[in-house]
């Protein structure tokens, strides 16, 4: 699985079983990294009654009763987000081994939340895995980052693309859409960029793009559950990357998975 050249940490940890109760990640791409994050939390979940693809379909469905995904209430998180957490997470999973919570800008946390998230760290119970994202581990307070797990995790930096690349994966996104030519890839993509590094970075520019009207959409279901589709597909072929791949098969599938939303 391709995630894992990313968060391969926290798979080897439960593959020894020496899962860590709290892990702050600091990073570069936050949207990335929480897509990525739910596919771990997927792997080290699964049970003999549920495997990995069923509660990676509930994860990404907002439909898993032991994930909590913590983003800030206006401009920080707030007490009442981690009393509601602790509350929620009074009694033990049904579908997964874990209870499992993301706090996504975690240092957003305000004085009253950051104390209050202390009681997960400071009293971790063995059913209870949580994740910090953030961008910067300097701003979190040095309580809270005494009882994490640290890491880095490094994305390509959206700042590297080119006011090209950006043009290109608006056309590459209006042609796929809006239009039937089969023809696309070679035309647009192929006869341009062949190499795996640009290519991916295509394919960034379109998830960012895509992730952003997702999250616009939350409330929307029609608009939320296609954005969903759309970003899922997209980093499945970036995952793809990773490996010995066929680049025009891959971009092939790209648009008629596309197509098909």
């Amino acid at each position: 699985m391709a995630v894992a050249n990313k968060l391969e940490f926290i798979l080897k940890q439960n593959e020894n079983n020496k899962l860590s109760h709290a892990f702050l990640i600091e990073t570069n791409n936050i949207n990335l990294c929480l897509e990525d994050l739910k596919k771990v939390i997927a792997i080290i979940n699964k049970t003999s009654d549920y495997d990995e693809k069923y509660l990676e379909n509930l994860i990404n469905i907002g439909n898993l009763p032991s994930l909590e995904i913590i983003q800030p209430d206006g401009l920080v998180i707030k007490k009442f987000q981690m009393e509601d957490l602790e509350k929620k997470f009074s009694t033990k999973p049904i579908y997964s081994k874990y209870n499992n919570y993301i706090i996504v800008n975690a240092d957003k946390l305000n004085e009253s939340a950051s104390n209050a998230i202390l009681k997960f760290l400071e009293e971790p119970e063995d059913n209870i895995i949580g994740f910090l994202i953030v961008n910067n581990k300097e701003n979190v307070l040095p309580t809270i980052k005494s009882r994490c797990e640290i890491f880095k995790v490094k994305y390509d930096e959206k700042n590297s693309f080119d006011d090209q690349l950006i043009d290109i994966s608006k056309e590459y996104c209006e042609m796929i859409f809006n239009s039937n030519d089969y023809l696309v890839n070679k035309k647009l993509i192929l006869s341009n960029y062949n190499d795996k590094d640009t290519i991916e970075k295509i394919l960034l520019i379109m998830f960012d793009k895509y992730y952003n009207m997702y999250l616009e959409n939350l409330n929307v279901s029609e608009k939320y559950i296609k954005y969903k589709q759309i970003i899922d597909i997209i980093k499945n072929k970036i995952d793809l990357l990773q490996n010995n791949v066929n680049i025009e098969l891959l971009l092939d599938s790209l648009v008629i998975e596309l197509r098909r939303v």
